[in-house]
């Protein structure tokens, strides 16, 4: 009895609170004092949120906002709000309505409202209770350590399964981009020439500034439509001027902008003009004829129109008559008081024309000349249809070649020339070729040379040349074995023609000694031996004395390979397992084993040794004796080479290659490549080659090997490298040369 009373008082007392200044709604609900019902949206509101309304519509120039906050949004206090049926109402999360200070709200997502706009792949994004994303029930992502194929990765947290020869490089390590699903490209190389750039142009020059670079042509449709291709930081940008101009020669004065001379059509007539761009506008000024432009400065340019001169900074001109100018085709200069100027015209031929910052003279040539360049004052190049002029004083020494349209280079002892299909460089010495696919560019290439790179421009195409390039090496006389051995010293590079001499490749042409039965070439330093097969079933030796070989006792045995050690020791290994010294009472058999050895190598600063063989078997030399390694595999070995005791490779059979390092010997992994590797060699730990069958080449950059793209699928059979310089001796019997600028 007595809690039924409790009860009542309760609910009696409860709704008198209630009932003291409440509101009651029109749905049965009761809205606190102060407050208004707002029955469309079931909330209480006050009269500040539906100031901005008028009989349900927003009042005459007014908006949902209060507070000075922007449209659509209202602020009640302190709290961010929402206009909803024209009534400001105060926003929580959760209640639906999301605002600028929530990321999502119930059925409302914002800006991110899928899983793959929050960084999935799979599944559906929903919102939390505290109204942020909730990406549990998304799936697979960048990052998650899996390769995802069907959506684009080629990486995740590993490297690509293509390497950089399979994207089209020709060389170099890929990886997978930080933090991404895509392969970086930065450690890839590529040999020879490669395109940097093809447009959808007509290309009529290319100039260099610095590491930027400058395309000019014209529209291929029009002829006529001015455009400029700009290189910065090896992204290429398309610059169109809107001018009805056709370009001719251009200049870069080194100020990121580039001038260049051109022609416009108007039916019989022809106008010219000087054209600038500076790399976001154009500038045109009017020019008395065609020609070339030039400048020691930005502020101080040569303009060759016609016979004139115009010379300025590109605002205010004066205007000097050039007595034999006709029309300048080519300009070089060291200073404003050394200009040098090729013109031709229909009333005389091309002729060289010189500005000693006095007067102007005609400088006479052994033929009409095309183009001038210079490697520095009194330092002067010119080329043409008779080959390339040098002139030193006041006479001219022909260096050679043929039909010469450009010149272009860093020194007297690193130019080069585009001559008919081919672009030859020139090192102080002679000429040779570079870019081993050029075959398919027409008689005339623009050519420009930059501070690692040379560059032609061709019909729509930039082409590059980084110094990497693949030469084969012509060897003297009919060769009638395969390349078994390479050594290449600081007295030079010899390779070994098995059975029939030794070549020697550094020197201009190649020269060749006969040594019948001769099989391999190595040493230290200067200290040079090759060995081989001799008269009776012994063995043959030689020695590099003075720049002669000098026979050296011989073998008891025929041996395969030599090695030089500290101290000038020598050892040789036989095929049927023996090892012999050579001391001064000749060769001495320093071990004998029950299995074939193929090579040895020498530490040339610790006296230390190994030798390899058949079945995977090695042998160690520590100054004292020969004892077995252990290096994990049973195939057989045909190759070793080290940089030093602590880094030593082997290679052989079924793409096996065995590395000892600090911490002991290990099998290093060749990305699936299984075939017969032959030779090794490199120039350190971080630059490393093996080769083999079928063309296979791979290079060590310190962290992974990485297959090199080669221009034969030759079986190589020896190997030998420097720092500009790597070798390749086959079966066929020819010499390959790998140039390079710099170790990989």
């Amino acid at each position: 009895m007595r809690k039924g009373l409790v009860a009542l008082w309760i609910v009696v007392i409860a709704t008198g609170c209630l009932r003291s200044g409440a509101v009651p709604c029109g749905d049965g609900r009761l809205c606190p004092a102060g407050t208004i019902c707002a029955d469309a949206i079931g909330r209480c509101v006050n009269e500040f949120q539906l100031a901005v309304c008028v009989d349900g519509q927003l009042a005459e120039g007014a908006s949902c906002q209060a507070s000075g906050v922007s449209d659509g949004v209202c602020r009640d206090g302190a709290r961010d709000g929402q206009c909803v049926d024209c009534i400001c109402v105060e926003s929580e999360c959760g209640d639906g309505f999301r605002v600028s200070s929530e990321i999502c709200d119930g059925t409302e997502l914002g800006a991110r409202p899928s899983c793959s706009l929050n960084g999935f792949y799979d599944g559906e994004v929903t919102c939390s209770a505290t109204c942020d994303y909730d990406t549990s029930t998304c799936t697979r992502s960048c990052g998650d350590g899996q390769l995802d194929v069907d959506v684009g990765e080629l990486c995740d947290g590993t490297r690509p399964v293509k390497t950089c020869v399979g994207f089209g490089y020709d060389a170099g390590r890929i990886e997978c981009t930080p933090g991404g699903c895509s392969p970086a490209f930065d450690a890839c190389r590529l040999i020879g020439w490669s395109p940097s750039v093809q447009t959808n142009d007509e290309l009529a020059d290319v100039v260099v500034d610095g590491d930027d670079l400058f395309a000019i042509g014209s529209l291929f449709t029009t002829k006529h439509d001015l455009v400029v291709h700009h290189r910065v930081g090896g992204v290429w940008t398309r610059h169109a001027s809107g001018l009805n101009v056709l370009p001719g020669k251009a200049w870069a004065p080194g100020d990121g902008s580039v001038d260049v001379i051109g022609a416009t059509y108007g039916g019989p007539s022809i106008t010219y003009s000087l054209v600038r761009f500076d790399g976001t506008a154009w500038s045109q000024s009017a020019l008395p004829g065609a020609g070339v432009v030039w400048g020691t400065a930005p502020t101080d340019l040569w303009v060759f129109a016609g016979s004139t001169l115009r010379r300025g900074d590109g605002t205010v001109w004066q205007d000097t008559i050039v007595p034999n100018l006709q029309r300048a085709i080519s300009v070089w200069g060291s200073s404003a008081q050394d200009v040098w100027v090729v013109s031709e015209g229909v009333s005389m031929p091309a002729q060289l024309l010189h500005f000693d910052g006095t007067a102007w003279m005609q400088i006479a040539t052994p033929f009409p000349p095309r183009v001038v360049w210079g490697a520095g004052a009194g330092d002067l190049f010119v080329g043409g249809s008779g080959g390339v002029l040098r002139r030193a004083g006041s006479g001219w020494t022909n260096l050679g070649l043929a039909n010469v349209l450009q010149i272009a280079g860093r020194s007297a002892t690193d130019f080069v020339v585009a001559a008919g299909t081919t672009v030859q460089h020139h090192d102080g010495s002679g000429w040779v070729p570079i870019g081993s696919v050029l075959s398919d560019f027409p008689t005339f290439v623009t050519l420009a040379v930059g501070v690692a790179e040379v560059v032609v421009s061709s019909s729509a195409t930039v082409y590059s040349y980084g110094g990497n390039d693949w030469r084969d090496v012509q060897l003297q006389g009919t060769l009638t074995s395969y390349l078994s051995s390479i050594y290449a010293s600081p007295v030079g590079v010899f390779v070994v023609e098995l059975g029939r001499g030794i070549h020697r490749v550094d020197v201009t042409p190649p020269s060749f000694l006969s040594l019948p039965g001769v099989v391999a070439v190595s040493g230290s330093g200067d200290q040079v031996i090759a060995v081989g097969q001799g008269a009776g079933g012994g063995g043959s030796a030689y020695k590099l004395v003075g720049g002669a070989w000098q026979p050296l006792a011989a073998p008891p045995e025929n041996v395969v390979d030599v090695a030089v050690s500290t101290a000038g020791a020598s050892f040789a290994v036989n095929g049927g397992g023996s090892i012999y010294r050579l001391t001064a009472l000749g060769w001495v058999q320093s071990a004998v084993t029950t299995f074939g050895l193929t090579a040895i190598w020498c530490d040339a600063v610790v006296e230390g040794c190994v030798a390899v063989g058949d079945n995977g078997r090695v042998l160690g030399w520590d100054g004292q004796s020969w004892s077995p390694i252990e290096v994990g595999t049973t195939y057989g070995l045909n190759d070793v080479w080290g940089s030093s005791i602590d880094d030593i490779w082997i290679v052989g059979g079924h793409g096996t290659v065995v590395h000892r390092g600090p911490g002991g010997w290990s099998t290093v992994e060749l990305r699936g490549d299984t075939t017969q590797l032959r030779s090794v060699a490199g120039t350190g730990p971080m630059d490393v080659f093996v080769a083999g069958v079928l063309g296979g080449i791979h290079h060590y950059d310190g962290i992974m090997f990485s297959p090199v793209r080669s221009l034969a699928d030759e079986n190589f059979r020896s190997l030998a490298a420097t720092r500009q310089q790597v070798w390749f001796g086959s079966d066929s019997g020819t010499l390959h040369a790998l140039a390079r600028t710099e170790t990989w």
